[in-house]
């Protein structure tokens, strides 16, 4: 088909959008990563300083409450930590999700108008293929009424 597609700036526009939501959707992407360690690393030490003051007790017959007491505010401190950076990494995955949507919806578009497209090509060659065929049918009409 020769004709243009007339939407086909709207599908250039789609394009450009996609484009533009990659670099955000990578953001997204690595804050989510980011998040994630950070909760790791947090529950990592948070093991490791539980473990550590359970073996002190479990070690010593004299509790240490200077030791105990410093043990306990950093737990707490870490525990805190933890339930704000899990709240961030829920942040995150909202944000990822939200970019994640607006790109499958301009995917979507871009399929929808390429179908439409595709259609519209295959209806012309329909349209052209079936005004040849007239063609070829009244020229052999012609030529048979002829004497």
């Amino acid at each position: 088909m020769t004709e243009k597609y007339p939407l086909e700036a709207l599908i250039k526009s789609r394009e450009w959008e996609l484009e533009e939501l990659a670099p955000r959707l990578a953001a997204a992407k690595s804050a989510v990563d980011a998040a994630e360690r950070t909760v790791r690393r947090l529950v990592a030490e948070i093991a490791a300083a539980e473990s550590e003051l359970a073996r002190e007790g479990a070690q010593q017959g004299l509790i240490q409450v200077d030791r105990r007491r410093i043990s306990a505010l950093f737990l707490r401190d870490r525990h805190g930590e933890l339930h704000r950076e899990r709240e961030a990494l829920a942040d995150q995955r909202a944000a990822l999700a939200q970019v994640m949507e607006a790109v499958l919806s301009v995917r979507r578009a871009i399929r929808a108008l390429e179908r439409h497209r595709e259609r519209l090509r295959r209806r012309g060659e329909d349209l052209a293929a079936s005004k040849l065929q007239k063609t070829l049918d009244d020229l052999w009409l012609a030529r048979r009424s002829r004497p």
